[in-house]
């Protein structure tokens, strides 16, 4: 398997619910040793999420990943919730979060019958494939943890409003 075999493509559009996150993971071999093989993921993984290397970006579905903390604050996710309601920006705050957390900056369109299950009704800033070091930064990141399952450990109220 070569490197490139390795990295992720991500959709523009067309999936309800996805954000696409940077993975932190476990599985980065030193650069002197060959890739390490794919473990067979558990049933329900996808495989991509075994075989991927720090640094890579996913495409998963928001509920597809585990919280690592015990508890969230409420008291912010209810803020965001009544910030997306309020309608007083020009473009509603919820797509500019969507675009920061997938890496495209922010949102530059997005007329009132667009919505965050349909990437297609809005636009960010940076198209999926231009993003930058910079527009990457604030994405949301995970763990691959055991079996492949991914572990948020960054963004728990932004996805928790989503």
């Amino acid at each position: 398997m070569t490197d490139n075999s390795r990295k992720t493509t991500r959709r523009a559009a067309g999936v309800a619910a996805i954000v696409t996150l940077t993975a932190a993971t476990l599985l980065a071999a030193p650069a002197a040793q060959a890739a390490p093989k794919c473990p067979t993921p558990a049933k329900g993984t996808p495989a991509i999420n075994m075989c991927a290397q720090r640094g890579d970006l996913l495409d998963v579905r928001i509920g597809d990943v585990l919280p690592t903390q015990p508890s969230l604050g409420y008291d912010e996710v209810y803020y965001k919730l009544g910030r997306y309601t309020l309608g007083k920006d020009k473009i509603n705050k919820k797509f500019d979060d969507w675009c920061e957390a997938n890496g495209q900056g922010e949102a530059a369109v997005a007329d009132a019958s667009a919505r965050l299950d349909d990437p297609t009704s809005f636009t960010c800033t940076i198209p999926v494939g231009q993003e930058t070091a910079e527009s990457i930064a604030p994405m949301k990141t995970v763990v691959i943890g055991p079996g492949g399952k991914l572990y948020l450990t960054d963004g728990h109220h932004t996805l928790t409003s989503f």
